[in-house]
């Protein structure tokens, strides 16, 4: 997947976004994709699946390479000029650098997942309070409100139980809970949310035993954080990611488990 990436990044694709509307060239490094936030986002999940299989080679030459194909990502990440995915690399780093010895608490756990519902609704209702908040110079809103209007023109108790999928079918409304809630209604999104929240939670103690599921664990974070302003969980290969981490984290268990065992004979 990576090297696919480099080889859009050295081609004419490299600054050109694709979109249904044509062909249209920009500054910010967009491999062809027609939104850099998505473009940032497939460079970031192919960051951190590239570091987490430092942790399964023994050949200190393929470390080497994982890492620095990982840090080239991260190069073209920070190019795309997407504030979401250049905070998202510093929130990954940062942490990656400050739970060497200490582990993630899950209260932060629990604020995160509720994250983008939080900021989805002071988008929709408090903008007038909350409006002047920015990042980099821009509002951290930036026209998302309107977006979500969209949701909420016509909405009644139908559309808000079951959603109006004819609609919206998983449209990017730039929230991923938005964009659930607005397909399939807001019993399937407190479900996907309560689902993903308990698991969170359940492979917490696991997942900060072992260097390769703490790093899958901060990368599920740090997608959801992202779901914030875009629809992160439906785009960019977002939802196969999840995939790989909670793989990578449930494989942590068993581990932890053979340790506490062997601790307590």
């Amino acid at each position: 997947m990576s090297l696919v990436f480099i080889d859009l990044y050295r081609s004419e694709y490299r600054t050109v976004f694709e979109t249904e509307y044509g062909r249209f060239y920009g500054d910010e490094v967009t491999l062809g994709y027609p939104n850099p936030n998505q473009t940032a986002m497939f460079l970031f999940v192919a960051m951190v699946i590239l570091s987490i299989g430092v942790f399964f080679v023994q050949k200190v030459f393929l470390k080497v390479l994982l890492i620095a194909d990982a840090a080239y990502m991260g190069i073209m990440l920070e190019q795309t000029q997407s504030r979401a995915g250049l905070l998202l690399l510093i929130i990954f780093l940062t942490t990656i650098c400050v739970i060497r010895k200490w582990s993630i608490s899950q209260k932060i756990v629990k604020l995160v997942v509720l994250l983008p519902c939080i900021y989805a609704i002071i988008a929709m209702f408090y903008l007038e309070t909350f409006g002047d908040l920015t990042l980099w110079g821009e509002s951290i809103f930036n026209g998302r409100e309107g977006v979500y209007g969209r949701y909420l023109e016509n909405l009644n108790t139908l559309n808000f139980v079951l959603g109006d999928f004819a609609r919206f079918s998983f449209a990017n409304l730039h929230n991923s809970y938005v964009s659930i809630a607005a397909t399939a209604g807001i019993v399937t999104v407190v479900s996907f949310v309560y689902f993903f929240r308990q698991f969170l939670l359940s492979n917490h103690e696991c997942a900060m035993t072992q260097g390769y599921a703490k790093i899958a664990y901060i990368g599920f974070l740090c997608i959801i954080i992202h779901s914030c302003a875009e629809a992160a969980f439906l785009v960019a290969g977002s939802i196969y990611a999840f995939l790989v981490f909670m793989v990578v984290m449930m494989f942590s268990q068993p581990i932890y488990e053979y340790n506490d065992l062997s601790k307590s004979t």
